[in-house]
Parts: C-alpha cells; structure tokens; sequence
C-alpha cells in the first residue's frame, strides 16, 4: 500500500459511550490473491464483531483487481468496449464479494482511505469509493 494523498471529505464527532475503543483496521486483503483466505477471514470479522463498541477503519487495498501499472495497461484505448466492461464487471464482483465479507460491519466505521489496488470505472469512481459509499 502507499499513500499518495489525503482528501478530507467530511468529519462528524461521536461520543461512543464507553472509556475505551478498539478500532480494527482493515486493510492491505488484496481479496482475490491465491493467498487469501475467506474463511479465515470472515471467522476474523466474526470474532470482532463479538468485541463490544468495536470500530473498523479502512486501511486500502481491500481488493486486488489492478496495481498502477496493471491498471496502465489494462486502460489502453486501444482494448474493446466489451473488454471493459468485462474489467468493471470483474471489479465489482470482487467488490460485491468484499462487501459480503464485511455484512455486520454496517455503522461501525471510522472511516477509509484508498490503497493503489484498485479499478478505475469510466465514469471516475473507483473500486474503494464504492466500497466506502
């Protein structure tokens, strides 16, 4: 993962209740990487979720559809339109797939940045702006 930069979109203040908070960050899963266990995973968020007042923040790289030089490659103009919206729809399965993984999480987020492991839609949104939205 690498920080390239920061956008601040919006801040609310939330007084959580209890003397302590345990954030779990979640991030650098590259989900769909031989590597990755669902499984294991979702047993992780499952034994989170049991934590109480637990908070997630997201670190990027939830998924691993495309690197920046993946991504150069993969955007070349010269590619058909079928060819890209079979990308976008790989993209948001894999997405759809994170998001499932995730089902109880709803409401307990701090928030999220992006990583660089991503997909660029045509229309400017990102694999990690759907995510967060």
């Amino acid at each position: 993962m690498e920080v390239s930069k920061i956008l601040v979109t919006g801040s609310a203040r939330h007084y959580l209740g209890w003397g302590a908070a345990v954030i779990v960050p979640i991030g650098d899963l590259q989900l769909g990487m031989p590597g990755f266990s669902e499984r294991r995973f979702r047993d992780f968020i499952t034994a989170t979720l049991k934590i109480p007042g637990v908070l997630y923040a997201g670190m990027g790289d939830y998924i691993d559809f495309a690197s920046p030089s993946n991504r150069l490659i993969l955007r070349d103009e010269r590619l058909y339109d079928t060819s890209f919206r079979t990308m976008d729809d790989g993209a948001e399965t894999a997405s759809e797939r994170f998001l499932r993984l995730m089902k109880g999480t709803e409401g307990k987020w701090v928030g999220i940045v992006s990583g660089h492991h991503l997909w660029q839609y045509r229309d400017g949104t990102t694999t990690d702006t759907r995510i967060a939205k």
